[in-house]
C-alpha cells in the first residue's frame, strides 16, 4: 500500500477513441503496467490520459492542446478520479503529470521548443516539448524528499549528474567528465532524464508518470533498479502507467514488490477485431499474454530444435 494519501485515477471509461470504440478500465492507485500486441491502443490510453489532465477545465475535445489523439465523436465522461476520501467524475481538473515517450529526446533539446512553435508541419506532438520544457527547469539544491532513496541510485548507474549547458544536456561523471547526451547510450539518457525530473520537482508526490517502453534500451542488468525505483516512487504517491513488451521487466515487478501494489492490464483483439482488455494483480494470472506466450514459443522451438 502507499504511505502517502494522495489523488489518484481510479478508471476511466473511452468510447469512439480512434480503435477504442468501449472500453472501460480499472486503475491501480500506484502502479499500473499496461501490455498486448502492437496496434491495440497501449500508448494511446497514456497520451489519452495525460492530454486530459493537462486540459482546461470546460476546454472542448476539438480544442485540446493535443487534439491530434482524438477523434470528434470521443466520449470521457467517464473519467473518475479520488481525491482523498471523495470521489469525483472529472471535470477538467488539472493532475500534475509528466508523460515520457518512447523516443528519447532531450539529445535535440536546444532549438526544439521555438521549432515547433514556429512550424505548424513540425513532426512531433505536444508531448515532446512538453518533456522538454519541464526537463528545463532548474534542479534543487537537496534531494527532494520523495527521491532520497533513488537519487543515489540514479547517479550510480550514471555515474554522474545531469548538467544543462547552454540548453544542452550533459552527463557529468564522477571525474568531471563532461558527457553530451548525444554521445552518450541512449539506455542512460533515460535514467539521466528520470533524475531531472526528480531533482526538479516535475515528478512529485500527488502526480501521475505516464512513461512509454520505459525499459527500452535499458541495459539487462540496470531492469532491477529500474523496477525498485518506480516502486519507490509509488511508494511516495506517484500514480505510475507505463506500457511494455519486456519479459523480464514485467517479472521484476512480481518479484520487487508488495502485495497489491501493481496491477497488470492485457489489451488484446477479439475475434470480431474489437479490442478488450483484462486486468490481474499477477503478471502470470493474465490470460491474454502476449509477452509470456511468446517466451512459452521460445521455449518449445529450443526444445523442438534440440531433438532434432
Amino acid at each position: 500500500m502507499s504511505n502517502v494519501s494522495n489523488d489518484y485515477i481510479e478508471w476511466i471509461g473511452i468510447k469512439e477513441f480512434n480503435i477504442l470504440k468501449d472500453i472501460r478500465l480499472e486503475f491501480s492507485s500506484q502502479i499500473n503496467i499496461i501490455i498486448g500486441e502492437n496496434g491495440v491502443g497501449k500508448t494511446q490510453i497514456l497520451k489519452l490520459l495525460y492530454t486530459e489532465f493537462n486540459r482546461e477545465k470546460g476546454q472542448e475535445v476539438s480544442n485540446s492542446f493535443c487534439n491530434e489523439f482524438y477523434n470528434k465523436g470521443t466520449q470521457l465522461e467517464l473519467l473518475k478520479i479520488v481525491t482523498g476520501r471523495e470521489s469525483l467524475f472529472y471535470g477538467g481538473t488539472k493532475l500534475p503529470c509528466t508523460y515520457i515517450p518512447a523516443k528519447e529526446i532531450l539529445t535535440h533539446a536546444n532549438g526544439f521548443v521555438p521549432m515547433y512553435n514556429k512550424y505548424k508541419e513540425f513532426p512531433f506532438d505536444k508531448t515532446y516539448p512538453t518533456l522538454i520544457e519541464k526537463a528545463q527547469r532548474w534542479t534543487l539544491e537537496e534531494i527532494p524528499e520523495i527521491a532520497k532513496n533513488i537519487i543515489p541510485k540514479l547517479e550510480k548507474i550514471l555515474n554522474g549528474t545531469i548538467v544543462i549547458q547552454n540548453n544542452d544536456f550533459y552527463v557529468k561523471k564522477i571525474d568531471g567528465t563532461m558527457v553530451r547526451f548525444d554521445t552518450e547510450a541512449e539506455g542512460l539518457k533515460k535514467i539521466g532524464l528520470i533524475w531531472q525530473l526528480l531533482m526538479n520537482e516535475t515528478i512529485t508526490s500527488g502526480s501521475a508518470l505516464f512513461w512509454d517502453e520505459p525499459e527500452a534500451f535499458i541495459n539487462p542488468k540496470f531492469v532491477p533498479d529500474l523496477v525498485e525505483i518506480l516502486l519507490e516512487l509509488s511508494r511516495n504517491g506517484v500514480q505510475i502507467f507505463v506500457t511494455t513488451h519486456d519479459y523480464i521487466f514485467s517479472k521484476y515487478f512480481g518479484v520487487k514488490s508488495n502485495d497489491g501494489e501493481v496491477l497488470f492490464h492485457s489489451l488484446y483483439k477479439d475475434d470480431n477485431n474489437k479490442v478488450r482488455y483484462e486486468s490481474d494483480k499477477t503478471f502470470s494470472g493474465l490470460n491474454h499474454n502476449s509477452i509470456r506466450d511468446t517466451f512459452i514459443q521460445l521455449y518449445e522451438d529450443e526444445i523442438e530444435r534440440a531433438m532434432e
